[in-house]
């Protein structure tokens, strides 16, 4: 129940910190505009992304939503029905929280807002940066387990 209760936290956390972040950048910096962090290698510039990651996918929204709603719905039942080990309770909670945090977005908005740009990378966000860690550290899990 203690795993499932951290899971649960982590998820919240990131998505409230993901909201919070967006909402921020929407108020107070105009789209296209940038605010540089650490000179020509990070700033904070707001776009409008109606895609996935590096923008593929533009413009399908309602396959996108779909997408993210049936991966929510896969993980909760996992994380429900199964004791997870300690290994997958924080990067399950990162994915849920990243997860919910741009599909809030693709619904209510019909576009992701992103905001933290690496030059010669690209421009994201926290839930992009959720999704992206919990993934990562899901596989470097499965890669120890399986040598098991």
């Amino acid at each position: 129940m203690q795993r499932k209760i951290l899971i649960i936290s982590i998820f919240i956390i990131i998505l409230c910190c993901d909201q919070f972040s967006k909402w921020i950048v929407r108020q107070k910096l105009p789209i296209d505009k940038s605010i540089p962090i650490i000179d020509n290698i990070v700033s904070i510039t707001h776009t409008m992304n109606t895609g996935a990651a590096f923008g593929i996918l533009s413009n399908r929204r309602f396959f996108l939503i779909t997408v993210s709603l049936i991966s929510m719905i896969i993980i909760l039942w996992g994380v429900l029905k199964y004791t997870l080990p300690g290994t997958l309770i924080v990067p399950t909670g990162l994915l849920l929280g990243g997860i919910s945090g741009n599909l809030c977005d693709r619904i209510t908005r019909g576009y992701v807002t992103d905001f933290i740009e690496v030059k010669y990378f690209s421009v994201f966000n926290i839930a992009d940066a959720a999704v992206t860690i919990g993934t990562l550290l899901i596989l470097i899990s499965l890669i120890f387990t399986w040598k098991k």
